[in-house]
């Protein structure tokens, strides 16, 4: 047995190889719980927003308005229909919100100060959209939920328009 031969924690290979493991792993370390964190973190709106009532009348026509700033703004992120499901934000590490889901949930207030103020991978809709959009955009989405017309309409137009039509006969 060669009592002359250094122990392995004192060889400076080996001390360099656990600096050099410490330097990546504590700054990837603080990453991943800064960003599981921010995720584990609510996101509300301010008192002030959420008592704010919308200024538009919901009515067809500013449903329709909403759901095209919506297809122009938000869609690749949420979805067609608001599922969270968009080309973008299924890749995105914080995922966009299902909008079906939530819908009911929050004031309008809340969504429209959401939507102009952004957080994280959302961004801020405060300057591509007037205060006016952002309230049609809002009634497109609680259309999502209350939709205008039949009962069924919306869950046809949804799930079955694009193979059978919005009439259901082919």
């Amino acid at each position: 047995m060669n009592f002359e031969a250094i122990p392995r924690w004192k060889s400076r290979s080996f001390c360099y190889r656990v600096f050099f493991a410490a330097l990546f792993f504590v700054p990837v370390s603080f990453v991943l719980t800064s960003s599981a964190f921010a995720e584990a973190v609510p996101w509300q709106a301010p008192a002030s927003a959420i008592e704010k009532t919308n200024p538009i009348r919901y009515d067809v026509e500013s449903v329709s308005q909403g759901k095209a700033l919506f297809t122009q703004h938000c869609m690749e992120c949420h979805g067609y229909w608001g599922e969270g499901d968009g080309i973008i934000g299924l890749s995105l590490n914080d995922r966009p919100a299902n909008l079906l889901v939530i819908a009911g949930r929050q004031s309008t207030g809340a969504f429209a100060w959401k939507i102009a103020e952004g957080r994280n991978d959302m961004p801020s809709f405060r300057h591509p959209l007037t205060e006016e959009e952002i309230w049609h955009v809002v009634n497109f989405i609680e259309s999502l939920e209350n939709e205008i017309g039949s009962a069924g309409q919306p869950v046809v137009i949804r799930r079955c328009a694009n193979c059978h039509g919005v009439a259901g006969k082919s």
